[in-house]
């Protein structure tokens, strides 16, 4: 999928030359953090930054191939690109963003306060892959979902545009020659490292990571990180090993052209109207309103009644004025602004959807709105609005609204407190009556 973002990263080429191993006793305890994360990786090198553009870029393969002395998983060849008469090991890095523009990174396990996005070497062809040459965006979701268990399509989007990928981007080079890690012994001089960009699409995930990612490690990859968190880019900077950072450095516009562009597609979402729901195209509806407690007459009945909304543009970009009818689908029953970011709403009524109210004591309703891509019937992108709502009773329920054609789509999931982590999930289809 492709937000109009263009081409997405300049090349900027990290090189390293050899330097003692000590660590000074009288060095800081952050400073002895962040040479202990350079010594991890690179086995001790000192680094010097400069700008280069080549002209050209040949890939090849080398048939090095590793074992993991935990897992017993065999690691398929990596592609290369050479310069002159030094070899890169190829390399894709996944950058996920939330609607917040913040970034997706995980703790190592291995090194305590060291927090980076998924990355690993793209696979070149070979007989374990039946010959079929690894794409960056490939390797990039494969790392994705190795490492945090997200899937493409699942949990998050890509927004790289996938064709031609090995003659459009350029990428961030990294030497590690004269040292004694594995690159060396593998004839490689260093890496060369490609950012690939996607956007989160879980309702829950976006405020909390840990709702959608899966650490324990997957296709019989070790566990990467113990924890993840969204950071912005400049606190990912400002907490970033030295030897690290450049990658990241030139990261930091891709990710801020990438949100500027998405912030404009949101304010093209387009959901102005008078809908009102057709009860034959609804799936679900019946088990999703039982799954709330009510009874299955009690439930048929709610998914048969009218259900009618007008949605009218606030006047600021993304807030919306919803007003919902009563069954005759003329008189209002209720008025609700919904607000971008966290907000709250009080009722003193019945509610079908998140429990009744006596009117002396308003129930509170915690809300969180934004919007995520969303793939419509026609395998095209819209823009969905979601508000992700917490009840009186800590049940869960995620409300994701699109137009898809003429149609106007309601997919909510239910997360019972008891059981939290499966959602049940229900379609709703309006008609606009206008």
């Amino acid at each position: 999928m492709d937000f109009g973002i263009g081409s997405r990263i300049a090349t900027l080429i990290i090189t390293q030359t050899a330097t003692s191993h000590k660590i000074p006793s009288l060095m800081s305890q952050s400073s002895r953090v962040q040479l202990v994360w350079m010594l991890a990786f690179f086995s001790g090198p000192a680094l010097a930054f400069f700008i280069s553009f080549p002209k050209k870029r040949p890939f090849s393969s080398t048939s090095f191939l590793q074992m993991s002395t935990n897992t017993g998983k065999v690691f398929l060849p990596s592609q290369s690109v050479t310069y002159g008469d030094k070899k890169y090991r190829l390399c894709a890095a996944a950058a996920v963003l939330n609607s917040e523009g913040h970034l997706l990174v995980g703790e190592r396990v291995s090194i305590a306060n060291a927090w980076q996005s998924p990355q690993g070497g793209v696979d070149a062809a070979c007989d374990e892959n039946n010959h079929q040459e690894e794409t960056i965006v490939q390797a990039a979701s494969r790392e994705l979902y190795e490492e945090m268990g997200l899937i493409v399509g699942d949990h998050v989007v890509c927004e790289e545009n996938g064709s031609d990928e090995k003659e459009c981007r350029t990428g961030i080079r990294y030497d590690t020659s004269g040292t004694s890690n594995w690159l060396t012994k593998a004839g490689f001089s260093g890496q060369e490292l490609h950012w690939v960009i996607f956007r989160c699409i879980d309702g829950r995930g976006d405020a909390n990571p840990n709702f959608c990612c899966d650490l324990s490690g997957q296709n019989g990859e070790h566990a990467e990180f113990k924890n993840v968190a969204w950071r912005s880019i400049e606190q990912v900077l400002q907490d970033m090993w030295p030897a690290k950072r450049g990658p990241y450095e030139a990261l930091q516009p891709l990710l801020e052209k990438s949100q500027t562009g998405w912030q404009k597609q949101c304010k093209k979402a387009n959901l102005e109207g008078t809908w009102e729901r057709d009860g034959t195209l609804s799936e679900n509806l019946v088990p999703a309103l039982e799954a709330r407690g009510l009874s299955t007459d009690k439930a048929q009945e709610s998914a048969d009644a009218p259900y009618k909304q007008t949605w009218t543009s606030a006047g600021k970009d993304g807030e919306w004025t919803v007003v919902t009818y009563a069954d005759d689908g003329k008189t209002p029953r209720r008025t609700l602004l919904y607000s971008l970011g966290e907000w709250r709403e009080e009722y003193c009524d019945k509610s079908t959807l998140f429990g009744d109210s006596p009117e002396a004591v308003p129930a509170i309703l915690k809300r969180r709105t934004f919007y995520v891509p969303q793939r419509t019937s026609d395998n095209s992108t819209a823009v969905a609005h979601v508000t992700v709502t917490t009840t009186p009773k800590n049940d869960v329920e995620e409300s994701r609204r699109y137009r898809d054609g003429k149609h106007f789509i309601l997919k909510r999931t239910f997360w019972p407190k008891t059981y939290p982590r499966t959602g049940v999930v229900s379609t709703e289809v309006f008609r606009n009556c206008n």
